[in-house]
């Protein structure tokens, strides 16, 4: 078996895991000499091992015992300089790629579980989430840190920052997208961060409380970290949202930032439903059809059709208030109690009035159907 990169591509360089008594033994062969591969696919078995809290009980090759071991791996660990006290140890015989066996304990791992760990340690890291994706979703939340000791707030963006508000800051300072990326990247690629500022820089605090608010993760207190749990998703668009009531605002806010990336599906602009105006992403809110609180589980898992892409200048409101609704054969219709107060208000209705909504079709005229029922401020009900 061969490692992947996170481009997909394989790292010539061939491992196995077997099992050996109460322990497992990964062997690695360089395939052939000077192979340039072999180191990158060592660190990188070593990184994903890592993740996992594997303890190296001892390394040989075919020749000589290394004398290395045991060795625990763990979110301190910084998998080139392991690799690296491992090749050297190899060097003295005149070649550092040669086949190495490694003794291991993985938690999790039993050694029936030989071919599961081999299979997880070749595949690639998930890829992270964009971080606007996550961090729009979450203006204005608390976000306690893992200590509990402190709370930090996001109050609003700037170009290429987010403005976090902290006891100390009330009026914010900036926290550069691209930190919060790098922390998002940092815990996809290794499964586990230590929250400190040697992993992730100037601004842990924040982005350890960013990443524990994260649906899929849990935290442990001492030492300081973050995980992902194995069942954890890779793609927002599969996850299953069954227990959400029971879930934080913030969870509740990261599933609607999950929805409208689904409604999106990558592009930065995209249209109004119900206007009909092209928007950035930032200003497009993903608009139940149906009121979130009165669907049921399979209902809130229909994320093809139980939500549309509102604009944050009006239509969402109107439609989430019951001042506008959608008829059965697609045409925006204005309720009649709405006082047409002169000016962009108005001038706003007379837009929407008898417009087509891009967003209605037969999947989802059930979810409309339910709003003019429940919602709609002057629909007629069935008698």
């Amino acid at each position: 078996m061969r490692a992947k990169r996170s481009d997909g591509s394989d790292l010539i360089s061939d491992f196995t895991i077997t099992p050996d008594g109460d322990t497992l033994t990964l062997v690695i062969n360089p395939a052939e000499p000077d192979n340039p591969d072999y180191i990158e696919a060592l660190t990188t078995l070593l990184c994903r091992l890592a993740v996992r809290r594997a303890v190296i009980t001892a390394a040989a090759t075919d020749t000589r015992d290394l004398g290395v071991g045991p060795l625990a791996l763990d979110a301190d660990t910084e998998p080139e300089k392991v690799r690296m006290r491992l090749t050297r140890e190899q060097s003295t015989t005149g070649d550092n790629r040669q086949r190495m066996r490694l003794t291991l304990t993985v938690p999790g791992y039993t050694p029936a579980d030989a071919d599961r760990l081999a299979a997880d340690l070749a595949a690639p890291p998930r890829s992270a989430p964009d971080a606007m994706d996550v961090l729009t979703p979450l203006l204005g939340v608390e976000l306690p840190t893992i200590s509990r000791r402190a709370v930090n707030r996001i109050v609003g963006f700037t170009d290429g920052a987010v403005t976090v508000a902290t006891g100390k800051s009330p009026a914010g300072e900036p926290v550069p997208v691209a930190w919060v990326q790098e922390a998002l990247d940092l815990l996809w690629d290794r499964g586990t961060v230590r929250v400190s500022v040697e992993q992730l820089g100037h601004r842990s605090s924040f982005l350890g409380a960013l990443l524990s608010a994260l649906p899929g993760t849990t935290t442990h207190d001492t030492p300081p970290t973050v995980s992902l749990t194995n069942t954890t998703p890779g793609n927002p668009r599969e996850k299953t949202f069954a227990t959400l009531d029971q879930m934080t605002l913030v969870k509740y806010r990261l599933e609607q930032g999950d929805l409208r990336a689904h409604l999106l599906n990558g592009r930065a602009h995209a249209d109004c439903a119900l206007c009909g105006h092209v928007f950035p992403k930032r200003l497009l809110v993903a608009a139940h059809i149906k009121q979130r609180s009165e669907c049921t589980d399979p209902e809130r898992r229909d994320l093809a059709n139980i939500a549309m892409l509102a604009c944050a200048f009006g239509c969402d409101a109107l439609y989430e208030l019951g001042l506008v609704t959608v008829t059965p054969d697609g045409l925006l219709h204005i309720a009649d109690t709405v006082d047409h107060i002169p000016g962009r208000f108005a001038d706003h209705l007379t837009l929407l009035a008898g417009r087509r909504c891009t967003a209605h079709r037969p999947e989802t005229e059930p979810y409309f159907a339910w709003h003019r029922d429940h919602r709609f401020a002057s629909w007629p009900t069935a008698s």
